[in-house]
């Protein structure tokens, strides 16, 4: 009996130590990948906000709150600025251009969540909700 209480221990052990190797995220569009290590620029809100034309066509990773809602995609820097957003106050936010298939596939494991993009920055791809940019060739990766 304690044969078999030892085997069982060590198996579920082992399952533990692989489910901590397993990073618990999620890439979207795959044939985007090379953005995570081909020159990537990391930034944040600030710097970009400041001088968006030094991103302008270039892969860059900016970490935000992604919020999907039905018809759009958009990355806001926190929480509390998407709290703002939905009292009517102006906040910087960039629109995350998906399909309609790729957002409602992420609505249930990445809307309202921290989460790094990558992508291509565009700042001149702006729309009447007044984004400050947008992002295309993506990749979204939770915190």
């Amino acid at each position: 009996m304690k044969k078999y209480i030892f085997i069982i221990f060590t198996f579920f052990s082992c399952l533990s130590i692989k489910a901590q190797e397993l990073k618990p995220y999620h890439i979207h569009n795959g044939k985007y990948e090379h953005f995570l290590t081909k020159d990537l620029v990391n930034t944040n809100y600030k710097k970009i906000l400041k001088s968006p034309e030094k991103y302008q066509g270039k892969h860059i990773n900016l970490e935000g709150f992604l919020v999907i809602d039905d018809s759009k995609v958009i990355l806001f820097k926190n929480g509390n600025e998407y709290q703002n957003y939905l009292k009517g106050l102006k906040v910087q936010i960039y629109k995350l251009f998906l399909t309609n298939e790729e957002a409602d596939f992420l609505k249930s494991s990445c809307n309202k969540i921290k989460a790094n993009i990558y992508g291509t920055f565009d700042k001149n791809k702006k729309e009447t909700e007044s984004y400050n940019g947008s992002f295309s060739n993506i990749c979204i990766i939770p915190i």
